[in-house]
């Protein structure tokens, strides 16, 4: 009973990691669809600037409440228990400072580069359908699966390398169909390259996924640590990109255009869209720590 209640626990994390994947797909579409704000760095920004502010505020929230607890329960015992001898357990972390910072920096850095080679470089080079990336998502289990078992030490089951199997059957079949119903007026080069860059955005998030679960597993570090200081990194590495394409022109061309109210209503959306960023985010490694980067797949 106490299994099923558990399970039944944890499949929320799934459960609202999916709810706000949903809820930001369509306040995207809304805002491309009001304020043709669509592929802008903005919504890097505002999604690096929510991991970060809202990462801390949770993280801050939890340790205050931890902190209340163990404060009532050495209390409570320091009554009915003689503290005699205080044992201090600590659990050693795998690797030292410098090398944590480096992955959290590598997690953050694979998320960003995700973005960019969605947002800026695939529509650039070529004209995917909308769809393409849903279907070619198996390519991250795979992915996933792969690297867990190399780096993780994660045993594979039989029943899980053959479903690994049939997965790379219906990918083939997938990529064949994408090439035979290709768009005449794309070229094939560029419809090669642009595919190639899907298949590296989703090697990109299991490399993040791997990171993070490797980041809690082993040097126990707490996810919204792990997620407030990917928000740091990936914020600045956002920043010096907007040097050389700066996405505030987009919206003073759009406060140019439109009333005052619209842009107002376009504001607040974008930070409905970071809260929903936030929320994904926090989800996804929740989700990615208590199970594994192939269930979260």
């Amino acid at each position: 009973m106490l299994i099923k209640l558990s399970f039944r626990k944890n499949l929320i994390y799934l459960f609202l990691l999916f709810i706000f994947l949903i809820l930001r797909r369509i306040l995207g579409i809304i805002i491309s669809g009001i304020y043709g704000l669509d592929n802008s760095l903005i919504f890097c920004l505002l999604m690096f600037l929510g991991e970060f502010i809202g990462g801390l505020i949770i993280y801050y929230k939890q340790a205050s409440f931890l902190d209340e607890n163990k404060k009532e329960k050495e209390k409570e015992e320091s009554l009915f228990i003689p503290q005699l001898t205080k044992i201090k357990v600590e659990m050693k972390r795998a690797d030292n400072l410098p090398k944590i910072i480096l992955l959290i920096f590598f997690a953050s850095f694979f998320d960003f580069i995700e973005f960019i080679i969605l947002n800026n470089f695939i529509p650039k080079i070529a004209r995917l359908s909308a769809t393409s990336t849903l279907r070619l998502c198996s390519v991250t289990t795979i992915t996933s699966s792969v690297l867990c078992f190399l780096t993780l030490r994660y045993k594979l089951g039989r029943h899980q390398i053959v479903s690994l199997v049939i997965y790379g059957i219906f990918l083939s079949i997938i990529i064949i169909m994408e090439f035979h119903f290709k768009p005449k007026d794309i070229h094939l080069g560029n419809y090669v390259i642009s595919y190639l860059l899907v298949f590296c955005h989703f090697i990109f998030t299991s490399f993040t996924d791997i990171i993070e679960k490797y980041l809690a597993e082993y040097d126990f570090l707490n996810p919204l640590l792990i997620l407030m200081s990917e928000g740091i990194f990936g914020f600045i590495m956002t920043v010096f990109y907007s040097i050389f394409n700066s996405p505030f022109k987009e919206l003073q061309v759009i406060y140019n255009e439109v009333e005052g109210w619209k842009f107002f209503i376009l504001i607040i959306l974008l930070i409905f869209y970071s809260v929903f960023s936030l929320g994904l985010n926090v989800y996804k490694i929740l989700s990615n720590v208590f199970y594994s980067p192939m269930t979260k797949s």
